[in-house]
């Protein structure tokens, strides 16, 4: 059964008032797959032409539409466990950054983690800024017993960065010093991927990097080695990552990675 037949088959059925658990027993699925395309309905609905016209003319978001019918669908991919990486681009000033605002407020209402991060112009800045902002609003919005469970061994790899991980997580012992910057570099960036993983396992994440055109190149490299992450994690059978959406407002012109 293909993704479309499988939506209009659940849709048919929530709509005679069935309960999740005897929809996944007539279509022969666990609930976590029904529960995902009672979202992906949902999403959907919210968003038919008729609301999307009332949204323009209340003034809510004006424009982008085309923009936002891509997001919306990159959305839908990312609950449904199809992990997605996008960038967001062109000339300063034609809302980048609005857009990005308007696929978080729907992110979040469909029930997913919505975490920002923001690179700025200015000099001075630490190493990973954007990743270091979005990790430490994790950690002090997660409870303890999940965030120790989401952190995992790469704990004491993200606290080196993220000094607030360490404050919340106490026992922490300081990992051995890596002479070569390339090594220390990659044992940072799979913690972080392993932490993610962990995170879009319990929940969808949508990972949002604001003006990754002031980032530092650490920060630029570590959004491919996390799709990395997602893409061998898919094929092997996981959907941890899988389940995790990033949005760059950043340049060139906007397309799927």
């Amino acid at each position: 059964m293909d993704r479309e037949h499988f939506l209009q088959q659940v849709e048919h059925l929530r709509d005679q008032g069935q309960s999740i658990r005897t929809i996944a027993a007539a279509l022969s699925v666990n609930r976590g797959r029904v529960e995902r395309a009672i979202k992906m309905s949902a999403l959907r609905r919210s968003y038919s032409p008729g609301q999307q016209g009332e949204s323009r003319r209340s003034g809510i978001f004006v424009g982008r539409q085309h923009e936002m019918d891509m997001l919306r669908t990159t959305l839908e991919d990312a609950l449904a466990g199809q992990g997605r990486l996008v960038m967001l681009g062109g000339e300063p000033g034609i809302g980048k950054t609005r857009t990005a605002q308007e696929l978080a407020t729907i992110a979040a209402q469909q029930g997913a983690q919505v975490l920002w991060g923001r690179c700025y112009e200015e000099h001075g800045a630490p190493p990973y800024w954007p990743w270091v902002q979005s990790i430490r609003a994790y950690v002090h919005e997660c409870r303890l017993p999940q965030l120790r469970s989401d952190m995992g061994r790469g704990a004491a790899a993200i606290a080196e960065i993220v000094p607030d991980v360490q404050e919340r997580l106490s026992g922490i012992r300081p990992l051995p010093r890596l002479e070569e910057p390339d090594q220390a570099r990659f044992r940072l960036f799979d913690a972080i991927t392993g932490f993610l993983l962990n995170a879009a396992y319990r929940q969808p994440v949508v990972l949002i990097l604001d003006n990754l055109h002031w980032a530092d190149r650490p920060s630029l490299l570590l959004p491919g080695v996390c799709s990395a992450g997602d893409c061998s994690r898919a094929t092997a059978g996981g959907r941890h990552l899988s389940r995790c959406g990033a949005v760059q407002a950043t340049s060139p012109l906007s397309y799927p990675w």
